[in-house]
Order: C-alpha cells, then structure tokens, then sequence
C-alpha cells in the first residue's frame, strides 16, 4: 500500500514540475555561465570520429563576468570535438556554456566544446583512480599487438570503439553484426570460461565458481554497468549463487531479477537501444531459441543446429526494434552470426592469452601469438566484408506490422506442440 502510494505521489509530482526557469540546478541562469567544474558519471562515448559524448555531474559553476560562483548540482551532456578519452570519476573543468535542449528534452542541459577547453583535475575518489590506471596497463598492452587488430580487440574486450579501424566497423554495420562489437554474455562467458581454465588444478567446483564470479565482478567494474555487460554479469552471478546453493537453475526467474537489479542501479538504461535489444535477445534465445532447437533435432546435428537456433532466435526477437531504429535489416544476419562468432570468441581468447604471456619475456612467443591475431582478424575482415555487399532490405516499421510479426511468432509454436501431441 505505502509504495503504491509513493508511486502516486511521485507521477503526480513529476507532472506538477516546471522547466520554464532557467535556473535549473546553478542557482543563477544558465545563459551566465561561463565554465563549470564536475566528475564524469561514466566513461565517455565515442558517437562520431571527431565527436564524444560524456555525462557530468556538476560541482560548480562560475558566471562570464566572474562575478557569480557557487555549488551547483545536476548532470549536463557534454559534447567534446576531437576530444581524448575520459574515464568515470575523472575530475573536469569545461570552459564553455550552457544550453537547455529544446527539442524534445527541456529538462536536459547541453555543452558543447573542442578538447582544448577541457582541464583534467585527477579524479573525486581512489577507486577510481584504480580502476582508471589498470585499464591503462590493459591499454598498454594491447598496443603491443600493432596494427588494426590492436584497436579491434580494446573494442571487444574494453568496449572502446574510439580507434576500431572505420571500413570494419562499417562492414559489421552493414551485415547486421555491430551487436559482437557490444559487450555482453559472450565477452562475459569467455572472461569466466578463461578463469575456469586458469583454475584447471582446483577440483572443488563451487571455488571455482566464486572465484570467477569475482573476476566477472571485477570485469563489470573495470568496464562500467553497460546494460548488456550488467544483464549478463548479473545472470551468471546469480546462476553461480544458485549452483552454490544447491537450487534449480531457472532461466527466466534469474532473467527478470537481473532486470529489476539493471533498473534499480540505471534507471534511465531503459530508454537505451542497447538495454532494449539485450533483453530481447536473451528472451528470444529462451523462448524461440529453445523451441527452434528441439524441432531441428531430427534434421541437423548438434554443433551446426545449437548455434543456429540460438542466432535465429536472437535475431526474431530483436527485428522489431531493429526496424523501429535503423527501418533496415539484414536478411543473412543469422548466417554471419554462424561465421563470425566462433571467429570473434576465439580472437578474444587469444587477445587474452597475448596479454597473460606478456608478462613471460621471451620475444619468439609474442611474434607467435601477434601471428595467431593476425591470422583471424583477416579471416573476420575477409568475411564481412564478403557479406556487407550484399544489401540490406529496407523497411519503415509501422504500428499495424505488430500483427503479422505476432502471428508468425504464435505459428512458430502450433509445429512444436502438434508433434509433442503426436507423441503422447
């Protein structure tokens, strides 16, 4: 009863606030600003080549005449031209001003400016200063490998994308492939899978899965809660917990808990394509995946039928999305998924390999591993670029196309429980 009647209050409140002031959250109008000093929330972004995008938590702001200084509160969206890499906790001033967006968002604050009016001033906590010089040392190394496939690999393993060579990531656009580029359950799978291995000498099953659990926990951390990244961290710590528990492992149960868990830590993730297409997937895996998976059974074997179930169902579950944002899709998506994954994941399991014998100084195995890399990232170049020729179907998604898309999803079951009737 008392939470139903705080959600009442707080819609009712929410309505009954105004954004006609212009003082918002500095104490004075914003069209007075002149520089304003604050931390970073989360890493920044990379949304164009010459252009990033960072979310700061405002400490204080100072007016163009200097005659007005003072705490202030609030989150502004910084866009920074040809602007470095700025890390969550990073202490900055901007030197620019402040505009309200007025295109749909009034409540929500905009600067934009080029990198030379950006002063770091290190960062608001030694967490962060931790978290910011290992991904330095992580950074470091991967620059070791040369080349390409260096900027490659920090996009799969780090989610930094700023460097990824342009014609590749235009090709993964272009064959429906960009969501290997986000991480997510397969980045999180290989990190716990590599530590399982690493672990081999420990017989005790239940110590490996904590301390694997540890490392996707600090794997999470070193990244950032992404909302693909969090989903499937939380989903295998949680499967974890029910292992050590001794429980029945449901997928759903532990789906929608790391759903309430991402909503409580970001709320605002939810209006992200990303968190959109993430939990679509992950159901469509569950759901049509599984289904698609028994049906094939007599008709493909094992190694070929998982994965394509998988990819398929992925792919239904997500079209609706897809379309609303980009009104495209890639008809043969499923079937680069199938050439491009086992590519990908074993790419990263050498990456990672390639850092662990870093620390060996013995030059004859780096070279070897440089060549190993070498070798596959030609191999997924090769082959996406093969498939980006061939064109996407173009397609403006509509309110009335919920019908036909709901009614194949409602025959794609009436197979299955026909035979499963045959066979009782």
């Amino acid at each position: 009863m008392s939470c139903a009647v705080g959600l009442l209050l707080g819609i009712v409140l929410l309505y009954t606030m105004k954004y006609e002031t212009g003082y918002f959250f500095t104490g004075t109008e914003i069209s007075r600003i002149n520089s304003f000093k604050g931390y970073l929330a989360a890493d920044s972004e990379s949304i164009r080549d010459d252009l990033s995008l960072c979310t700061v938590q405002l400490i204080s702001v100072t007016a163009k005449d200097n005659s007005f200084f003072a705490d202030a509160h609030g989150n502004i969206q910084l866009y920074i031209k040809n602007g470095r890499n700025l890390y969550a906790g990073e202490i900055i001033t901007v030197y620019g001003s402040l505009k309200r967006n007025l295109k749909g968002f009034p409540h929500q604050v905009n600067s934009w400016v080029n990198s030379d009016d950006v002063k770091k001033q290190g960062f608001i906590s030694w967490f962060h200063q931790m978290r910011y010089s290992i991904l330095l040392w992580f950074e470091t190394k991967i620059e070791l490998m040369g080349n390409a496939k260096s900027s490659f690999f920090k996009a799969l393993f780090l989610g930094d994308r700023s460097g990824l060579d342009r014609e590749l990531k235009l090709n993964f656009y272009n064959t429906g492939s960009v969501h290997l580029l986000a991480l997510s359950g397969l980045h999180v799978g290989i990190v716990f899978a590599f530590i399982g291995l690493v672990l081999f000498p420990i017989s005790s099953k239940k110590i490996k899965i904590m301390i694997g659990a540890v490392f996707v926990l600090g794997y999470l951390c070193l990244i950032g809660p992404k909302p693909a990244l969090l989903r499937a961290s939380l989903m295998l710590i949680m499967a974890g917990v029910v292992v050590l528990l001794d429980r029945d492992l449901n997928p759903f149960n532990i789906l929608f808990l790391s759903l309430v868990i991402a909503l409580c830590v970001d709320p605002a993730s939810v209006y992200t394509l990303s968190f959109g297409l993430s939990y679509c997937a992950v159901c469509g895996i569950l759901l049509l995946g599984s289904k698609l998976n028994s049906f094939l059974i007599p008709y493909l074997p094992s190694f070929f039928r998982i994965p394509l179930s998988l990819s398929v169902g992925a792919q239904i579950a997500t079209l609706p999305l897809v379309l609303m944002y980009f009104n495209q899709v890639y008809p043969l998506s499923f079937l680069v998924a199938l050439l491009l994954v086992p590519l990908v994941t074993v790419f990263i399991w050498t990456g990672i390999a390639f850092l662990v014998l870093t620390l060996i100084p013995f030059l004859p195995l780096h070279e070897f591993m440089n060549f190993l890399l070498d070798t596959i990232y030609a191999c997924i170049r090769i082959i996406s670029n093969f498939f980006s020729h061939i064109p996407m179907l173009q397609l403006e998604w509509q309110d009335w196309h919920w019908l036909p898309f709901l009614a194949a999803l409602s025959l794609f079951f009436i197979p299955l429980r026909r035979r499963k009737s045959c066979e009782l």
